[in-house]
């Protein structure tokens, strides 16, 4: 019976954050899934100097990657082009506007190319 429960549980939460959440890809910049979060979605990461949510447009997703790109390229010294450092990774993009009215927009990098390393270092 718990294990029904649970079952059900997870299938709600999963249909609501479905509908508070939309798949993008942006190849030319990284080969993964992104998910930009919808303004609607109530963030669990406690925000300093936070408003209210927006919902960040694939116009402000690529403004975001490509102010990161060149941020890292200066800052870094490797052979290794940022964008390419960078491909693997899935992106989460979580936008809100802080005290300042200032559009923010949060990134979440993921590194799925080694997924057997990953699945290790996630408990079970």
């Amino acid at each position: 019976m718990k294990k029904c429960l649970y079952l059900v549980l997870i299938i709600l939460f999963n249909q609501e954050l479905q509908a508070q959440t939309k798949i993008i890809s942006l190849s030319s910049y990284f080969k993964g899934k992104g998910v930009i979060f919808e303004k609607e979605y109530k963030s669990l990461i406690d925000i300093k100097d936070y408003e209210k949510s927006f919902t960040p447009s694939l116009e402000e997703i690529k403004i975001v990657e490509n102010l990161f790109l060149k941020k890292i390229e200066s800052k870094r010294k490797i052979k290794k082009t940022p964008k390419k450092e960078f491909y693997n990774y899935y992106r989460q993009y979580l936008g809100y506007i802080n005290s300042n009215q200032e559009k923010v927009i949060m990134v979440n990098m993921l590194n799925f190319n080694k997924k057997s390393k990953a699945a290790a270092d996630c408990p079970t």
